[in-house]
């Protein structure tokens, strides 16, 4: 299933480098890098910052919460099960979007 033609949302051109490609959003949405900037702060976007699940941001993300999440542990009282959980919740999701963008887009390309 290589070579699969993915079009961009916005332009309706085919994205032909995974180095353009911007998957965004819950419902993994694929633009180029230059579209989805360019409509990054617009519409349903307005309220949604629109991070790329493609990007570093996602990596960034589960670094700052579990970091967060682990704090809680040492600076209040909190069950060690309930830290374990949340973080593994946390992780979970954060990967379940990084893996869903490979899954939906990112292995078609070479």
């Amino acid at each position: 299933m290589k070579n699969k033609i993915i079009i961009c949302h916005e332009c309706n051109e085919p994205i032909l480098n995974i180095d353009d490609l911007a998957v965004v959003g819950n419902s993994f949405i694929a633009y180029h890098d230059n579209c989805f900037e360019k409509i990054k702060h617009k519409n349903i976007y307005a309220f949604y910052s629109g991070y790329k699940s493609n990007g570093i941001f996602p990596w960034i993300m589960l670094i700052i919460l579990n970091s967060a999440i682990w704090s809680t542990f040492y600076f209040f009282v909190t069950p060690i099960n309930e830290v374990i959980t949340f973080s593994a919740i946390i992780s979970s999701m954060i990967i379940f979007f990084r893996v869903m963008s490979y899954v939906l887009y990112e292995r078609h390309f070479d």
